[in-house]
């Protein structure tokens, strides 16, 4: 048997200077057990290994500890892993000690290795943890984060504001303006450039939304996720060029889903949680949450076939219109802008008695899930489970597959290099080159040579301008044209 021939205080000084390990590299390791036991044996203790770790960290943190010794380093994770383990320990981070032979860290390390589908040991967890909480931000990120926080509030106050003047309008610029702060933040976190290199002005919230959705490396969010911010701008962008006329419940809807979106980014992206920047009586609230799309739906196309039955000026109709073109748009991930053209054919559509889900697809494809109630309500927007719905292609047989084949493709290749060229403000053969350049021909969803009678016309489609508008604040068009330009009949 041990005599206890030390006092507990000298005796975790004589496990110090035994080791040359740091502190932070001691944890879940060979050399920690080794200390853990001589000092059961020199000090007679009974601890825990959370007990002694604690004391172990106060006696070195009153300094003279000569470990110089880092250990194993944390192993290289990729931005989204790290994504992972940030949000499991969100909150925590600051006070990550009190993490060491818990639960609650064999909860972390769990819960990381079954996300991620890894094998990290817990010690390789420790490490990373140390890293993330070890990590400062910039100023400048810092201030986005603040910017988009009162912007939330913001947004939040005038939802739950009794008066009506300025509200929906209000509600959709600030929610809009805290996103595109978020994002900028977290691309800037991530190494992404937030601004155009040719005019030094910052992104629009669409390219933030494309890096961050689009840019494998690095990546943050998911395409429903995508879907629920382009909806909330989409409808912002109506609010602020034109109309935005929109429901009490699709208001709710859209301002609740931001939230919930935006208090899942927080801690995934910065260890945060919302609630530690917001008391939760500031939250959205309503009396009567939708809770099903086909509901709320059916109570729109009523309100829709009601105001067309009273007037034939369709003009009174263009912002609600407009409004839900928007929704549908955005959950397709196409531009919100909508030609003329397609409001007056909704409109006859409707008149005609259409069903709801043929006049708006994109929205007929989504469901809303709510969790909780009160304060604690959560929203999210998301594409139906079940058989998988895709474009058949001109190739393939509409019978052998569960597709939907575009029947117009005018409708939907709907622009020359002609016209994309204005609207990218290039020239033609620019516009061409840079087509060439991102192989947009080579892509279905992109262009088609479409036989009007017996001329071939080359048409692209909206996908393609997306395309082309995201690739053109990065790429050197110098560099594109030297290698993309037509070649002229000499050369040839």
């Amino acid at each position: 048997m041990a005599v206890a021939t030390d006092s507990p205080k000298d005796a975790m000084r004589v496990a110090l200077d035994s080791t040359e390990l740091t502190r932070d590299a001691l944890p879940y390791t060979d050399e920690f057990e080794r200390l853990y036991s001589r000092h059961t044996q020199v000090s007679g203790e009974r601890l825990t290994r959370h007990q002694f770790w604690k004391k172990l960290s106060n006696a070195a943190k009153r300094g003279g500890w000569k470990g110089k010794n880092r250990g194993e380093p944390a192993p290289g994770l990729s931005l989204q892993q790290l994504d992972v383990l940030r949000s499991l320990a969100a909150g925590k981070l600051g006070r990550r000690d009190t993490l060491v032979y818990t639960s609650d860290f064999d909860e972390i390390h769990r819960r990381f290795n079954s996300t991620t589908g890894l094998t990290l040991t817990p010690h390789q967890i420790w490490r990373s943890l140390c890293n993330l909480a070890k990590k400062s931000h910039k100023p400048e990120i810092e201030r986005l984060l603040k910017q988009a926080i009162d912007s939330l509030v913001l947004g939040i106050e005038h939802f739950n504001r009794p008066s009506e003047c300025g509200r929906v309008a209000s509600v959709l610029i600030m929610l809009d303006h805290s996103v595109e702060m978020l994002l900028k933040a977290a691309l800037l976190d991530r190494g992404a450039d937030i601004r155009n290199p040719k005019n030094g002005f910052a992104h629009s919230l669409e390219s933030c939304l494309n890096k961050a959705a689009n840019d494998a490396q690095i990546r943050f969010l998911s395409d429903d996720e995508r879907r629920t911010l382009q909806v909330l701008n989409g409808l912002r962008d109506q609010a602020q060029h034109y109309l935005a006329d929109v429901s009490e419940q699709i208001l709710y809807t859209v301002a609740q889903g931001t939230v919930t979106l935006l208090a899942e980014l927080l801690p995934r992206l910065f260890g945060r949680h919302l609630t530690d920047h917001l008391p939760k009586r500031v939250l959205p609230i309503s009396i009567n949450p939708p809770h099903d799309i086909q509901i709320l739906m059916d109570d729109e196309y009523s309100q829709l076939k009601s105001m067309l039955s009273k007037s034939s000026d369709t003009s009174t109709l263009e912002p609600r219109l407009r409004s839900l073109f928007a929704i549908d748009r955005a959950l397709n991930l196409q531009p919100t802008q909508v030609p003329d053209g397609e409001l007056k054919e909704a409109a006859t559509l409707i008149q005609q008695n259409a069903n709801w889900d043929e006049v708006f697809k994109g929205i007929a494809q989504v469901k809303l899930s709510a969790d909780g109630t009160g304060v604690d309500v959560a929203i999210h927007i998301t594409k139906k489970d079940g058989i998988p719905v895709r474009l058949a292609t001109d190739r393939e047989d509409p019978q052998a597959v569960i597709a939907v084949r575009k029947i117009n493709d005018t409708d939907f290749y709907c622009f020359n290099t002609t016209t994309l060229a204005k609207k990218v403000g290039l020239s033609p053969p620019k516009t061409l080159a840079l087509i060439r350049h991102l192989g947009l021909q080579d892509d279905p969803d992109c262009f088609k040579q479409i036989v009007i009678g017996r001329s071939p016309f080359k048409m692209y489609s909206g996908n393609a301008l997306s395309r082309l508008k995201e690739a053109l604040p990065d790429v050197d068009m110098d560099e594109v044209w030297r290698k993309h330009r037509p070649k002229s009949k000499k050369t040839r």
